[in-house]
């Protein structure tokens, strides 16, 4: 009597020649494949390259300025686009505001404090650039006047002779600005500190190299002095930014968004970005395999119903099993097709197209916008104070990882899509690699926001319209 250690070694060896014979059939079925095709099927097959390729010129076209697809072109993909039309708007705004007769656009609601103070710390660069007239001129460019009753604005001159500064005598400042700071105004700057606020200033004056001590110390006194008129939220700003149309409304949501989902936080929300970099929002695996599943599944489902709808027509039952592996085929490639051109288009260039303003988790550079909830002023600006140098950015992650916060800070989040643009060419920080060599751009012309560039310019100013409609309908603190 057989064992059964035998039996089921004879088991085996039948399964795996079954297997192996099966394989084989399949080879010889593949390999004589093409020979079986004729003309037509060769057409169909044919198919889903042609709309490949017409597609993949399409991607290109499409994907020329986002960084996280392989047809990014950065001689293309750091033009000026929107930016153009912000830069001309804040132009004209600042040349209407500058002339003897044009009435202030400042805040009417004194009574109350502000929603939110604006601070920003403006110097002439040592290349000579100034950027206030567009930041300033592109915040304010298309703003109502319910919505300037919001908003503080406090720009500070960051010299000790203010007059260095070109802004400072023009008219146009006084008439938009609630309070234009200096050393001199400030109360809080005493005598000593002053003189040696003048010793940095002359020192990078004669060296030309950064003074993050100095930088550190005028962004938290206007800090500070920005949380001193009682607002419940100070938005910090670098002086080499614009704006986009509409911004107050996008981020009156994303502050209300934030605090919705942050109310189970411990410690509630540290701050809010208005600009962020993108250059490693490359597609994560997870998302590579969840688009792979949906598209064949979508597929799959769509092949199966066409299946059905005519597996009993007479055309059907007239075509050969060749035709019908070849519709297979050619099911299977377009699938294959559109998984490709899908992640090859870029990760940013999908998100805008299904994307609708919001707000996400997010750390990292940049500061050249940041809004601040008037509970995480005081312990960051104690921090800032003790480390006296350093970079403000860096410092505050330094601040929540465990360089000092003695409780939970919150998490960092910020406005999706990005509100601001940075167009610095000369950064303050004298940190210019690259600008002396041919096809090389400074590291501050490469803080750049690639997506604020898809912006167009009608749609924008028609949403700001339908906001600043509904706006004006709601009862608001400051009302008059």
């Amino acid at each position: 009597m057989p064992s059964l250690v035998s039996l089921a070694g004879k088991g085996l060896i039948g399964l795996l020649s079954t297997v192996a014979a099966s394989l084989t059939a399949l080879a010889k079925s593949v390999a004589n494949f093409p020979k079986t095709l004729r003309w037509h099927h060769w057409g169909m097959l044919l198919l889903p390259f042609a709309f490949f390729l017409l597609a993949l010129q399409y991607a290109k076209e499409v994907s020329y300025n986002d960084p996280t697809s392989p047809y990014f072109s950065p001689a293309r993909g750091y033009a000026k686009i929107y930016s153009s039309v912000r830069q001309r708007e804040a132009t004209e705004f600042i040349q209407k505001h500058n002339s003897t007769d044009a009435a202030p656009f400042r805040r009417k609601s004194t009574h109350v404090p502000p929603f939110i103070c604006v601070g920003m710390n403006t110097i002439v660069r040592p290349s000579g650039d100034i950027y206030a007239r567009y930041a300033l001129g592109s915040m304010l460019a298309g703003l109502t006047q319910k919505e300037r009753n919001q908003l503080y604005i406090a720009p500070m001159i960051g010299h000790v002779n203010a007059t260095t500064h070109p802004i400072y005598t023009e008219p146009w400042l006084e008439k938009v600005s609630d309070k234009v700071m200096t050393y001199q105004t400030m109360d809080v700057v005493s005598e000593e500190r002053l003189k040696h606020i003048e010793e940095l200033e002359l020192t990078r004056q004669r060296t030309g190299e950064p003074d993050r001590e100095k930088h550190l110390g005028d962004y938290t006194l206007l800090l500070k002095q920005c949380d001193a008129t009682g607002a419940p939220y100070v938005l910090m700003l670098e002086d080499d930014i614009l704006f986009l149309d509409g911004w107050f409304h996008r981020l009156r949501q994303g502050i209300m968004d934030v605090e919705e989902q942050s109310k189970r936080d411990e410690g509630g929300w540290y701050n809010l970005r208005l600009f962020y970099l993108e250059y490693g929002f490359y597609w994560h695996l997870s998302e590579v395999i969840t688009t792979g599943v949906a598209i064949v599944a979508f597929c799959g489902v769509s092949m199966g119903l066409i299946w059905l709808s005519i597996r009993g027509t007479r055309w059907y039952r007239r075509t050969t099993r060749q035709t019908r592996r070849v519709l297979f085929l050619t099911g299977v490639l377009s699938a294959i097709a559109c998984i490709v051109l899908y992640l090859t288009v870029g990760h940013l260039t999908v998100a805008h197209m299904l994307r609708t303003p919001s707000v996400a988790r997010r750390g990292g550079c940049c500061f050249q916008g940041i809004l601040w909830p008037h509970d995480k002023v005081e312990p960051i600006t104690e921090f800032y104070t003790k480390e006296r140098i350093g970079f403000v950015d860096s410092l505050a992650d330094k601040f929540i990882n465990g360089g000092g916060a003695d409780k939970p800070m919150g998490h960092q989040w910020a406005l999706v899509p990005t509100a601001v643009q940075h167009i610095g060419g000369k950064s303050s920080k004298g940190d210019n690699w690259g600008s002396d060599k041919p096809g090389k751009m400074s590291e501050a012309q490469r803080l750049w926001n690639f997506s604020f560039e898809w912006n167009k310019a009608d749609k924008l100013a028609e949403e700001h319209r339908q906001a600043a409609e509904a706006f004006e309908q709601e009862k608001v603190t400051g009302d008059d």
